[in-house]
């Protein structure tokens, strides 16, 4: 199902990547020569002499009296009439030269960027010998790149998680910033000649704001200009008191755990409700997809139909997605939809019009028509009521301003 992803830039990464591909960071697009080897002699066939051992793994290849390269074994690599070479005469291997150089590239990402080409198996993904499959076979290692990327990025801060959550979960991104943490980030330090004034306000300040909140019950949200006015009157006098018998210094220290304590829980609390909120859209939408899939397979739209052949692509065309976008083909269909087509359905649904209703009329008109070639009495309808009179259905032409209403 179409979902949006959060996507990161990771253009200096994967240039870094591709650059590992090439030593001189230029690609070497020619493919390697192979340089023939001559033997000190000429093979022989249907001798005593037995053929070499597979030792072949240097690629040593040679010219067979016949022309053709072969290898150590005597195996026909090159017929003589495929036989290429460049232009000091090196015979070029096609085929071999395109799987090195597709090998090449993928030990080289995997070494240098700890990319793995498996799939959600498990299983190895291979790519073919191809311009195409070195393509593919780049784009899946920066799509790796990214998705790692994003899980080091949130690993590392947590918070653009919750960011990222909160915006999903369909709320404002300043209201994220809503939750204070000035007090986590506070601390009372020892009093000292320079310091002695500027603590006392500040536990002051701290006392106040634990005094508030602790009378507002841990929420200001709900509270009225006055009431909250009021709270802080009274929590001001407290504070006062606490200062004349001269306990705020005892006092304070505790005032700002609580207020830590406050801040965190109104964090936790906010990251919570988001995650509420995605979770419950996430059942509601896998309980619409399961209902489309349902109605799908039962090929019962009302009065309309689905033949059985075509329930499954019809399925795929709602719901799989067909781009790196997420998008279906229905919504790539849809953006490319005259507005009069889309306004129209728009509109229908606005009217409450029932499709049903129409189709039925529809098929009983065309019933009465073959009743009436064959002789049969047939009595016009007409849409409307008594005090709203309606003109004959026109068949073939469905007045749909009289069935709109």
């Amino acid at each position: 199902m179409p979902d949006n992803e959060f996507k990161l830039d990771l253009g200096d990464d994967v240039a870094k990547g591709l650059a590992a591909l090439g030593g001189d960071n230029s690609p070497n697009t020619d493919p390697p020569v192979i340089p023939i080897v001559p033997p000190v002699e000429p093979p022989v066939t249907n001798t005593d002499t037995p053929p070499p051992a597979d030792n072949n793994e240097e690629g040593e290849y040679f010219e067979s009296e016949a022309g053709d390269i072969v290898d150590a074994k005597g195996t026909i690599i090159v017929p003589k009439d495929k036989i290429q070479r460049d232009e000091e005469g090196n015979v070029i291997l096609p085929e071999e030269a395109d799987t090195a150089e597709v090998e090449r590239i993928r030990k080289a990402l995997e070494l240098e960027l700890g990319v793995n080409f498996v799939d959600e198996k498990g299983n190895a993904i291979a790519f073919p010998n191809t311009d195409e499959g070195v393509v593919n076979m780049v784009k899946t290692a920066a799509e790796h790149m990214q998705q790692q990327f994003e899980a080091d990025f949130f690993g590392e801060y947590p918070i653009a998680a919750d960011l990222v959550r909160h915006i999903r979960a369909g709320k404002a991104i300043d209201t994220f910033f809503n939750v204070p943490t000035q007090w986590r980030k506070t601390v009372i330090p020892v009093d000292s000649d320079k310091t002695k004034e500027s603590n006392k306000l500040l536990r002051k300040d701290v006392l106040l704001q634990k005094e508030v909140i602790s009378r507002a019950g841990g929420s200001l949200e709900h509270l009225s200009k006055v009431q909250l006015e009021a709270i802080k009157a009274e929590a001001a006098e407290y504070v006062e008191y606490l200062v004349s018998t001269g306990t705020e210094v005892e006092k304070a220290q505790s005032a700002l755990k609580y207020l830590q304590d406050w801040e965190n829980q109104q964090e936790t609390s906010r990251d919570a409700d988001n995650r509420a909120i995605l979770q419950e859209k996430q059942k509601t939408a896998q309980k619409f997809w399961s209902d489309v899939k349902t109605t799908v397979e039962s090929g019962n739209l009302g009065v309309a139909g689905i033949p059985k052949t075509e329930r499954e692509a019809f399925f795929n065309y709602l719901a799989t997605p067909v781009d790196k976008a997420g998008n279906t083909q229905e919504m790539l269909d849809l953006e490319k939809e005259d507005i009069k087509n889309r306004l129209f359905l728009s509109y229908m649904r606005f009217k409450k019009f029932n499709v049903d209703d129409v189709l039925k009329t529809k098929l009983l008109t065309q019933k009465a028509e073959e009743l009436k070639g064959r002789g049969h009495k047939v009595v016009k309808v007409k849409f409307g009521t008594q005090d709203t009179p309606g003109k004959p259905l026109d068949i073939g032409n469905i007045n749909l301003d009289k069935i709109l209403g």
